[in-house]
């Protein structure tokens, strides 16, 4: 995935280079460029990627013109792939699908940028794979004009905006390890959004509880220490 710092006017995709190298033999690849249809100024590498592999990325100067006339710098990136098992993947068994959906697989923070996205319109398997270990959420667009995209709603023309939804659970990716989440999509007009986190729940209660067992046992320490403290006196005289 790249992000650009302008919208892109235009770019040659000639310019755009992607090879498999070994030592200091590079062999071009045939791969796919292309614009991310929901997040603005993205763009895509699609490439069937080998595990435990190394590659470069070139993209000429002038390969990409911004919308002021200037064009892009030469880039030259090193890419290597993880070995097989250290991956992860989520399984999704997605029932009462009724319309287009865009089911993506999205960052787990405020911004929740989509890292991937399939689209069905029928029930069955969606499968994330080659997924780093870590956290992710769940999300789906109910893409009921088929359009590939999430439509906002319009007072004027009076239609509301398209439905979404999220599994209300965060997603923790673990190395050599297949998720498996089994998915209703039925519309529900009561859906809420409330995304628990429960590996970071329990982390909390259980820092809480030695949070409480710690002042609990500092003023009993306190009474001991000031109790041995008047005992040595006593002594003393």
């Amino acid at each position: 995935m790249l992000t650009v710092p302008e919208p892109v006017s235009g770019y040659n995709g000639n310019g755009i280079l992607l090879y498999h190298t070994i030592d200091t033999l590079k062999t071009p690849l045939k791969f796919t460029f292309e614009e991310d249809s929901m997040l603005w100024r993205t763009y895509r590498i699609k490439y069937n990627w080998e595990y435990d592999t190394e590659y470069m990325l070139e993209i000429d100067s002038a390969a990409c013109v911004n919308i002021y006339g200037i064009t892009s710098s030469k880039l030259s990136k090193a890419i290597k792939t993880r070995e097989e098992d250290y991956y992860g993947s989520v399984r999704l068994n997605l029932t009462s699908i009724s319309c287009p959906m865009l089911v993506q697989l999205v960052s787990n923070d405020d911004q929740e940028n989509i890292l991937i996205e399939e689209k069905t319109d029928k029930d069955g398997m969606v499968v994330f794979e080659y997924l780093a270990p870590g956290k992710y959420k769940l999300k789906v667009i109910y893409d009921e004009n088929g359009n590939g995209k999430w439509d906002t709603g319009s007072y004027q023309d009076k239609y509301q905006p398209e439905k979404v939804a999220y599994v209300n659970e965060v997603q923790k990716i673990r190395s050599n390890w297949t998720e498996e989440i089994s998915w209703d999509l039925k519309v529900d007009l009561t859906y809420t959004k409330n995304i628990r986190d429960y590996e970071l729940e329990e982390q909390k209660r259980k820092e809480a509880e030695e949070k409480a067992r710690q002042e609990r046992e500092n003023p009993q320490r306190e009474q001991l220490r000031n109790s041995i403290g008047s005992g040595s006196q006593q002594i003393r005289r």
